[in-house]
């Protein structure tokens, strides 16, 4: 859910500050906790984001900062170890914060191409142990940089492709990788 809190032109800066409140829960029931090789972490979210974007023209920054929480998760044991040995099947997993940067040209909403900085910290957690793999509590951060754009199809209303690449800088507890992505939006409207 989006909300648009205010917005105003100042001196021909289009400002304006929006919320966003999101929930997700995974569909099916995967196995979690064999990471790096699990699908997500199995948990479920809510969120809540605040950004502010301000525009001159057709270039753009927007910052944005928001709170997830997250769900305890139910594994296919009955004990774990962590920086101690637990007896349950239920592992509590730490709430997280993210920020990011961006800083583009848009044409409209469904055209735009940008530059995005991105912070990610679980806010708790352990370390990896040596010779271990890593655990879905484990405390992780990181920074990453990425490009992105969309591309809205002129001949048929609501629809946009979009795709984008990034690579991570540094991080805790997360491997050094380069991702891409590539979708098809269908923006209905009520």
């Amino acid at each position: 859910l989006k909300n648009e809190l205010w917005a105003k032109n100042i001196n021909g800066y289009l400002t304006s500050l929006v919320s966003v409140l999101g929930v997700s829960s995974p569909l099916s029931n995967y196995v979690a906790d064999y990471l790096p090789l699990s699908i997500g972490l199995g948990a479920k979210t809510a969120s809540i984001r605040i950004l502010t974007d301000i525009q001159k023209k057709s270039m753009f920054m927007t910052f944005s900062g928001s709170y997830i929480g997250r769900s305890n998760v139910t594994i296919d044991r009955n004990s774990y170890y962590t920086d101690r040995f637990i007896y349950s099947n239920q592992v509590n997993l730490p709430n997280a914060c993210n920020f990011n940067l961006r800083l583009g040209y848009r044409k409209n909403p469904d055209n735009y191409i940008e530059i995005v900085g991105d912070y990610m910290n679980t806010l708790g957690g352990f370390d990896i142990r040596k010779n271990d793999m890593p655990f879905i509590s484990n405390d992780m951060e990181w920074t990453r940089i990425a490009i992105s754009g969309k591309k809205g199809i002129p001949k048929i209303s609501g629809l946009s492709i979009m795709g984008g690449a990034f690579y991570t800088l540094s991080g805790r507890n997360m491997g050094q990788s380069t991702g891409w992505s590539a979708g098809a939006v269908y923006q209905f409207e009520f």
